[in-house]
């Protein structure tokens, strides 16, 4: 079955930044050279504000689930959507739990809990589509 367009953007936007963060974070165990490149790069500024050890390890996680539950979403899970959510946002509040300076954080977790609202929401909009097209897979299959 065809998925919407809109969908389909969500999709692979999703997964582009779930795959480029787990790079990125694969790359400054690498080399701290790597890490400048990154830098350079906007939305990736938390190489340098957590660079500590678990919170990559964290990262990873989160990039991980989130990239699964989009996948579901594609499959037309909506367990997908779940995921999706917790893993962004539970990574969200854990970047603002474990930075001190809490204005500093927000300042510079803006532009991530913008798009994390916004792709919420755009998935949010979906959900009737995901059930609709779930119900009629789990009645096909019971045939």
């Amino acid at each position: 079955m065809k998925h919407p367009r809109f969908l389909r953007l969500l999709f692979l936007f999703s997964c582009l930044g779930a795959t480029l963060r787990i790079i990125s974070v694969v790359c400054t165990f690498i080399s701290p050279k790597l890490a400048e490149f990154w830098l350079q790069i906007p939305g990736f500024t938390f190489i340098e504000i957590y660079p500590d050890i678990f919170f990559d390890i964290i990262l990873i996680i989160s990039s991980t689930l989130s990239f699964w539950g989009v996948l579901m979403m594609w499959q037309h899970k909506i367990l997908g959507f779940y995921i999706y959510l917790i893993a962004q946002w539970g990574l969200i509040l854990l970047r603002i739990l474990l930075n001190n300076p809490l204005f500093l954080t927000l300042s510079d977790e803006l532009p991530n809990i913008l798009l994390t609202i916004v792709f919420s929401i755009s998935y949010a909009f979906y959900l009737p589509y995901f059930k609709k097209n779930n119900t009629k897979t789990e009645i096909e299959e019971n045939l």
